[in-house]
């Protein structure tokens, strides 16, 4: 197979049509829309107070639902450790943020 645009599937690049990949995702995956957006705005308005990454105590984090089904239970991890995470790599990170939570306490 050959990679981006030596393919004959290509089509040239990623779609700069934003509004209607929202529009798709919104339909395909409502759960987990409705999940991101509660879990912003409780963040937004200190419902649930901003945290470092669990991992390295990075303050830029992103968050990261394990169970949509749960919109506030969230992880905040740092742009690495959350693509680690999705990417497989970071299989282990719930032992290592746990094990960070009881060192805490």
């Amino acid at each position: 197979m050959k990679p981006g645009a030596l393919n004959s599937n290509w089509k040239g690049g990623i779609s700069k049509d934003r509004y209607r990949y929202k529009q798709i995702q919104k339909q395909r995956y409502p759960d987990r829309i409705k999940a991101r957006e509660a879990a912003a705005w409780a963040v937004r308005s200190g419902k649930i107070p901003r945290r470092p990454c669990e991992i390295c105590r990075d303050q830029n984090v992103q968050l990261h639902h394990d169970d949509y089904s749960k919109p506030l239970e969230i992880r905040f991890l740092c742009v690495k450790h959350h693509r680690e995470y999705h990417n497989g790599i970071g299989v282990g990170i719930s032992q290592k943020c746990d094990k960070i939570k009881t060192e805490e306490t």
